[in-house]
């Protein structure tokens, strides 16, 4: 395979020429199934508009205030609620249809305007609800109270055995968690985020293992501090005990985690309960800022107990969450995996798809009774992934207006299941910090002990939770593979003798001099036919970027189709290359008003952004995932035209493109012209980075 086949295989295909813009792709979203929806989710690149990015993402709506944006969803009839930053530098809007209007017009309607980068629906979701359970029967083996010296913590209810007993911990006993105790050390190194109904901050078996100062309320956009409401319905502050209620304080239990920090993120609405989207989203955007400033270090598991059936599988700007999360910083996202039972008999378990649970990147938790069997009713499908004790789970607890910071209470539901596993993962994460989210989910379901599924549809389960076989798996293998030792800087070679160019306007100690040597030798760029000169200070234009492309990466080819633009003269030099680079679809034409493409641009000056564009096209790199932040250091970033934005941030980001000094200050100059030295030093760093 030639070098050219290669690339363009690698590279995601695009159809719209360097230096115009590109039509925005949406989606496919239908109209939900099964789904109840709260308006629209509008995802804007600030890229689009210099109005909007130049304004402060802190003004929320004010951000929008008459702009060409607001004015364009206002004639739509679109309402927005609310604006926030997202994830790599884009803004989300939360809007209403008008009266009258379904949210799959307004949908619709949104799509049409210039700007908009994404619309979905902004989904409904609800807490996978917990319920008080109901008292034990007295029949079968009764369990006991264990001496609290032979246990590795001291609290309360730990040394309660049976889950007949009265304020009990038996479920760490039946997941195994008290011989991993004893095998673990404290786990306060490891922060676990808990997304839910919020947290009550000062209750006692709590206090001291939540990170209150971080704690938010996204629904309200404050504190949870300084919430009215800390905990609206009880069930975050009851998922907050599983994982993490302070271990060796001699009161209440012990989390599964071995007192590891709770982070709490309130994204249930006080009024209803409900949970939209955008608080789901407006969560993990509150996480990532909180890492990126350096304020979150150690953030290794979210749990959410929350869910939504039907179309919500296509809620895709908060599935990419869960994945940046997952895939960019090593956590782990552990969810509830339901209990809804069938419509018609709430003791058959369900197996409708239910998310974020049944997301691939989501680890899906089953519920089990206090004999290891599954709980009746509970949901079941192929996309579980284990399983937990989740009746008769004792924990903190919180009533709304109960003025007590000493309430707990015994619940039912995979909500009490799916935090004895976060809270698992954290233990491991604190035991084996280099281990990775692989590694960990491995040891997990490796070692899960076989559950009787058979009377189940289609159960995922690996089977119920061994938190100490998993702990000494994970180790075990950590330790038969322990990381590398890097491997000894050799000495550095001397640098050769600079190879005599032939060009009398490059002489060594040009800043040009080098990438000037590396582009001659390698046939890449060559003088003036004719001259003595390489011309560096020069225009490049945009027919000989295609010349040069082309002699490095066409292999002689001599494509049969003419390119359509009316200004390329096929008896000119450069016909085979930009017939070539039109064809492979590398540099096209400029896009008219009326959507054609009927001039090259042969003779015009190429810009930086252009050559930006061209070289990330080339790559087939994912350039959406490159990091601003050397961009937006850049003052004259906001100079960048939308169609070439996310391809500068990734040049930049990767080191291709650098600024120019002007003034003493360092600017990135977008539309500037590019010389033929500043096209020789870009195009040896690709070359050498095996971008090109």
């Amino acid at each position: 395979m030639n070098r050219l086949s290669y690339m363009l295989r690698a590279a995601v295909p695009l159809a719209v020429a360097a230096g115009l813009a590109a039509t925005p792709a949406f989606a496919q979203s239908s109209q939900p199934k099964e789904s109840e929806t709260n308006g629209i989710i509008i995802t804007l690149d600030t890229s689009s508009s210099l109005e909007l990015q130049a304004r402060s993402a802190d003004d929320g709506i004010g951000l929008l205030a008459d702009s060409e944006i607001a004015r364009g969803l206002a004639a739509a009839g679109i309402d927005i609620e609310n604006a926030h930053t997202g994830s790599n530098d884009t803004v989300l809007l939360t809007a209403q249809p008008a009266d009258g209007q379904s949210d799959a017009q307004a949908l619709a309607e949104a799509q049409k305007l210039e700007g908009v980068a994404d619309v979905q629906y902004n989904y409904v979701y609800h807490l996978i609800e917990s319920e008080e359970a109901p008292a034990p029967s007295a029949n079968g083996a009764q369990g006991g109270i264990s001496t609290l010296a032979t246990l590795p913590v001291n609290d309360e209810f730990t040394a309660r055995s049976s889950y007949r007993e009265s304020r009990n911990q038996y479920w760490a006993y039946n997941a195994n968690l008290i011989d991993a105790w004893s095998d673990a050390n404290d786990s306060s190194s490891v922060t676990v985020a808990v997304l839910d109904s919020g947290v009550l901050l000062d209750h006692e078996d709590l206090k001291d293992n939540v990170l209150t100062d971080l704690a938010y309320d996204v629904v309200a956009d404050e504190p949870l501090s300084e919430a009215e409401v800390q905990d609206c319905a009880g069930h975050g502050t009851n998922v907050a005990g599983v994982i993490a209620a302070r271990a060796n304080n001699r009161i209440g239990l012990a989390g599964a985690s071995l007192n590891a920090k709770i982070l709490p993120v309130k994204v249930v609405r006080t009024e209803d309960a409900y949970i939209d989207s955008d608080y789901l989203i407006s969560a993990y955007d509150y996480l990532f800022e909180l890492m990126e400033a350096g304020k979150l270090t150690d953030l290794r598991v979210i749990n959410m107990s929350v869910g939504g059936y039907g179309d919500t599988a296509n809620d895709e700007a908060f599935h990419q969450r869960i994945k940046d999360m997952l895939y960019k910083h090593d956590v782990i996202t552990v969810c509830a995996g339901g209990n809804k039972g069938t419509d018609k008999d709430k003791d058959t378990p369900g197996t409708d798809p239910i998310f974020p649970s049944d997301f691939e990147e989501c680890v899906s938790v089953t519920a089990l009774e206090p004999d290891g069997t599954n709980i009746a009713g509970f949901d079941y499908n192929d996309a579980k992934d284990i399983s937990a004790p989740g009746n008769y789970i004792w924990s903190t607890y919180h009533t709304q207006g109960n003025t007590a910071t000493n309430e707990y209470r015994s619940q039912r539901g995979s909500s009490e299941a799916s935090p004895i596993v976060a809270g698992t993962i954290a233990l491991m994460c604190a035991a084996e910090p280099d281990a990775t989210p692989e590694q960990i989910i491995e040891a997990l379901y490796n070692t899960a002990t076989p559950v009787d599924n058979s009377s189940l549809e289609a159960n995922g389960s690996h089977g119920a939770l061994d938190a100490d076989a998993a702990l000494d798996y994970l180790q075990d293998h950590m330790a038969d593979d322990p990381k590398p030792e890097p491997e000894p800087e050799p000495e550095p070679e001397p640098d050769p003798e600079p190879t005599p160019l032939p060009f009398t306007d490059v002489n060594p100690g040009d800043w040009y001099y080098d990438p000037i040597s590396f582009v001659y030798e390698n046939k890449i760029m060559k003088g003036y036919d004719g001259s003595t000169k390489f011309g560096p200070n020069d225009e490049l234009r945009r027919e000989q970027l295609a010349q040069l492309l082309y002699q490095y990466m066409g292999n002689g080819e001599v494509v049969a189709e003419a390119a359509p633009q009316l200004d390329v003269d096929q008896s000119q030099y450069y016909a085979a290359a930009v017939n070539w680079a039109v064809k492979y679809g590398i540099i096209g034409g400029y896009t008219e008003a009326d959507g054609s493409s009927i001039r090259f641009g042969a003779g015009d000056a190429l810009t930086r952004e252009q050559l930006a564009v061209v070289i990330a096209r080339l790559s087939g790199q994912d350039i959406a995932s490159a990091d601003a932040t050397k961009f937006n250091a850049l003052p004259d970033n906001i100079l960048t035209h939308s169609w070439a934005r996310s391809s500068m941030v990734w040049a930049v980001d990767r080191g291709i493109i650098s600024g120019r000094e002007s003034n003493g200050t360092r600017m990135l100059d977008p539309r500037g012209v590019c010389t033929r030295a500043e096209v020789a030093q870009i195009v040896t760093n690709c070359v050498k980075s095996d971008i090109l």
